[in-house]
């Protein structure tokens, strides 16, 4: 019996030790110790991430599984301070900020805590700004997520953890 009970405690272990997939109808969703969870109000879409680690967070959104041509908002917390910047990624490890293109930055308000459990970074995009480096994130929609994160919070330094995610919203 003691051999049974334990077998049980070690399945629901390994299984509780998964990332988990998101359901088509759920808002929220863990991979790679990243938590995202997402809502809408009107015309604004507002996310929660929560990384296991000091560093920034990052959340990418495009219409393909790919990196490259990707809408990118990024987060990190420093001392007193929460740091933002929204990138469209022109290639491969050349993510340039949208203002700087030409493009409308969309993220309306955003903040951030640091703690010995990790980052949290919230922010909220608005869904009705429609351009060259923005793509369509109205409920229902389906759309491909890049979930990153960092020990740094410089956004030049590389991610320890980037995972490419199709989800409906």
């Amino acid at each position: 019996m003691k051999s049974i009970l334990m077998y049980a405690g070690l399945l629901l272990l390994a299984f509780g030790s998964l990332s988990a997939v998101p359901s088509p109808s759920a808002n929220y969703f863990v991979i790679e110790g990243m938590q995202v969870e997402w809502t809408y109000e009107g015309d604004l879409l507002t996310f929660k991430l929560h990384s296991p680690y000091q560093g920034w967070v990052g959340l990418g959104f495009n219409t393909n599984n790919d990196i490259v041509n990707s809408n990118l908002v990024m987060g990190a917390v420093e001392e007193t301070s929460t740091n933002m910047e929204e990138f469209f990624v022109v290639g491969f490890g050349n993510p340039q900020p949208v203002k700087m293109l030409g493009g409308q930055v969309a993220v309306k308000n955003y903040q951030g805590v640091e703690d010995a459990k990790g980052t949290s970074f919230q922010f909220s995009i608005d869904t009705s700004i429609k351009d060259d480096f923005h793509y369509d994130l109205t409920e229902g929609q389906k759309v491909w997520l890049i979930c990153s994160y960092s020990m740094e919070d410089d956004f030049g330094h590389h991610s320890i953890m980037r995972r490419h995610l199709e989800i409906t919203l």
